[in-house]
């Protein structure tokens, strides 16, 4: 389990372990999170298992669990933690892969962030201006402030009290508290005051960084100087105290032997275990803890050992399962070695087996309850005799096996008085060579055996019987499970070999429906594949018959398509005989559509007919110009456009026709002006004949024209007003 904090695109985590730890923005804190916005102590931590629970310690800005304020909350993978503007994400199954230590636990400052020293005057809230103003936004408070922080992480109300944290490898600490310099021990948390040699010599003050007079300002800034000076001698004389042989930055106290000789004493102490020698082991474990007593795995090795030294078991022998807790703390741990690794893991492994055999052996006794002994037996079965599970179920498995045994022995019986000698033979052989453990129960089961031998011929008899007519029932249902029509009409043959007096004639009697079933099934599918067939090849005839006589009444809606596609057919056919182009074209391009598969011989019929159509197209133009002209000749107007028409649509470049339309636009100017005449001659002279004379020629010109053209349109006002004079015909 972890905390993850990804702020400026960075990912820190820390690894969180049983105890309770305190997060804030203070360095004493377990967590530091530099944000004016978190309180010094701001929540704590508290982890129990595989439970971590998180309190709000009164902060001033409060803590939220995925955007809502809370004051207690227990967390779930994936919850997010929102402190000021820092986000940590709960990560409960991944281990940190990167800890930044600070003060006194674990800093997620960003590693870019550059470092404060009392020289900088970078934020107003920097913990090296002691003497600096308030922070500009109400919510915010200074970053720490070491005359308020107690050495005690403990709570007011004492709940969670944490662990205490002992960091190794960490570096003395400057530490800057009311216009004075200390230097920590980050170990101890003591502080020596660092005291400038000579507190009135230094450079000019930081003019502009406090609102106080300049003689104050320079004193300060001397003070600053001298213990920079004196900050700096006592970094070089540490660091050349604390520095080893090889350059290496000094571990702590001094050990009686390296990590690597820690290592070796706990892969020993396995080793020793193993073999029975607890206090050889216990010694070097002892020497472990003494030597390095913030590793854990020395520790829970020896209450292992003692829990197993005081059982006097072999290692198989010895019930794991009262120290698991301890095992699983092993594999939580990140000092254990691959020695003590794969110690923990076995003995995690035969813990989790003792588990399902336990469960094996409750599920036994369940199924005996249930009078199932059989099923409980086989349970049972899967025990294995070196596990102490094993000899804890003893009783359990007599009893189930005097069950088992009386339960196939009763069975056997009640297939003896049914004259079932096959089952009862196989009943009592089962209780004898299974379950019978005593000379009485073999006798017994013998003796039952015996009763059936008077009956063995008529018993083998019936057995070969039974075997022959199975036989017949399985290659029937073989030919039914190859699912074809012929395949199906043989398994129907086959079981009609039985005799109606079978033994197995139910069995029979089902099977041989089934077949049936699933031949009219076939024969029906059959029939629907012929007629699609036919329709296909261009047979609609013959499938038409074909749906007609067996009545297939779901291809009614193929019927009426193959009766309407060969109606089409013979339409176009007829149209194209006839010389009418255009709707031979409509009927075979209705094919076309109506008829999705490309593959269809009336498809392919109607497709092909098209084609030649418009291999045809300029002959049918030169034909409709033809009938134009004779058309045009006779004064039949309309049809002479129509015919002009349909001329220039099958011509390929749209010329043919073109002779015939300017000569009908030629006839209705003609005839436009000789009308127009006629309607003045006849208002003027009052004469209605010549008005309906020029009605009529106004009706040829529209003939001539189509709309849009500007005579039908004249043609067409001129026709209105004689309407409303009352002419006849307008």
């Amino acid at each position: 389990m972890r905390l993850i904090s990804t702020a400026h695109g960075e990912e820190k985590s820390f690894e969180l372990r049983d105890g309770s730890m305190i997060a804030g923005r203070h360095p004493s804190c377990h967590i530091t999170v530099p944000d004016p916005q978190v309180s010094k102590r701001h929540l704590q931590l508290h982890v129990d298992g595989g439970q971590v629970t998180i309190r709000d310690l009164e902060s001033r800005n409060g803590t939220k669990v995925n955007g809502r304020p809370v004051k207690s909350h227990v967390l779930e993978d994936g919850d997010t933690i929102s402190l000021g503007s820092h986000t940590l994400t709960f990560d409960a199954t991944g281990a940190a892969q990167e800890q930044t230590v600070g003060a006194a636990g674990f800093d997620f400052s960003p590693a870019g962030e550059p470092e404060q020293t009392p020289y900088e005057q970078e934020d107003s809230t920097s913990a090296f201006a002691p003497d600096g103003p308030p922070p500009g936004e109400a919510q915010a408070e200074p970053l720490y402030d070491e005359s308020e922080m107690s050495e005690d992480d403990t709570p007011a109300d004492g709940q969670f009290i944490p662990q205490a944290y002992s960091p190794e490898n960490l570096e003395p600490q400057i530490i800057a508290r009311d216009g004075r310099m200390f230097l920590r021990n980050p170990r101890t948390n003591q502080e020596i005051e660092i005291v400038p040699r000579d507190q009135d010599q230094g450079p000019a003050g930081l003019g502009g960084y406090y609102d106080e007079q300049e003689t104050t300002n320079r004193r300060k800034n001397l003070m600053l100087i001298g213990g920079a000076i004196a900050v700096g001698l006592l970094m070089i004389i540490a660091l050349a105290l604390t520095s080893g042989n090889d350059g290496s930055r000094p571990t702590g106290p001094a050990r009686p032997f390296s990590h690597s000789g820690y290592n070796e004493r706990l892969d020993q102490s396995i080793d020793l275990m193993k073999e029975g020698q607890f206090s050889q082991a216990m010694d070097l474990l002892e020497e472990a803890e003494r030597a390095y007593p913030n590793r854990d795995i020395a520790g829970l090795l020896r209450r292992i050992g003692t829990t197993w030294r005081e059982s006097d078991k072999s290692i198989d022998q010895f019930d794991w399962r009262e120290v698991r807790a301890h095992i699983r703390q092993i594999l939580e741990s990140q000092w254990r070695t691959g020695t003590v690794e794969a110690f923990a893991a076995d003995r995690r492994n035969w813990i989790e087996d003792t588990d399902h055999y336990d469960w094996l052996a409750e599920e036994a006794g369940r199924l005996l309850a249930d009078d199932e002994p059989g099923e409980a037996f086989e349970k049972l079965a899967e025990i294995p005799s070196d596990n102490i599970v094993y000899h804890q179920t003893e009783e359990l498995r007599g009893q189930v096996r005097a069950a088992a045994f009386q339960m196939h022995i009763d069975a056997g019986q009640n297939a003896l008085q049914e004259q079932q000698w096959d089952r009862a033979v196989q009943e009592f052989d089962t209780a004898k060579n299974r379950y019978a453990v005593t000379p009485d129960e073999t006798l017994k089961a013998q003796e039952l055996i015996g009763l059936t031998r008077d009956e063995q011929g008529k018993a083998e008899a019936e057995a070969e019987r039974h075997r022959t007519e199975r036989a017949i029932l399985n290659e029937a249902n073989e030919h039914l499970r190859r699912g074809t029509l012929s395949s199906v009409r043989t398994a129907l043959e086959t079981v009609d070999r039985l005799p109606e007096d079978c033994l197995l004639h139910q069995q029979r009697d089902e099977l041989r429906d089934r077949i049936r079933s699933r031949l009219d099934e076939l024969e029906h599918e059959e029939l629907v594949s012929t007629v699609r067939n036919y329709y296909r090849d261009g047979e609609g005839a013959r499938a038409i018959e074909l749906i007609d006589r067996e009545n297939l009444e779901e291809l009614s809606s193929l019927r009426r398509r193959i009766s309407n596609i060969r109606e089409l057919l013979e339409a176009a056919s007829t149209a194209y005989d006839a010389k009418d182009y255009n709707r031979a074209r409509t009927n075979w391009t209705e094919v076309t559509e109506t008829e999705p598969d490309r593959t269809n011989a009336y498809r392919r019929e109607a497709e092909q007919a098209l084609r030649r159509l418009s291999s045809e197209a300029s002959d049918i133009a030169r034909h409709y110009e033809e009938l134009g002209q004779q058309a045009l000749a006779q004064e039949e107007y309309a049809t002479a456009r129509r015919h002009a028409q349909n001329a220039v649509s099958w011509d390929p470049d749209n010329q043919i026709g073109e002779k015939t339309l300017e000569q009908l636009s030629h006839h209705a100017q003609v005839l436009y002006r000789r009308a127009r005449e006629l309607r003045i001659q006849g208002e003027r002279m009052g004469d209605r004949d010549d008005l309906s004379r020029a009605v009529e020629l106004f009706k040829k010109v529209q003939q001539c024209v189509g709309e849009g053209d500007r005579h039908y349109d004249w043609a067409g006002r001129h026709l209105n007003e004689l309407r409303a004079q009352g002419i006849p015909g307008a």
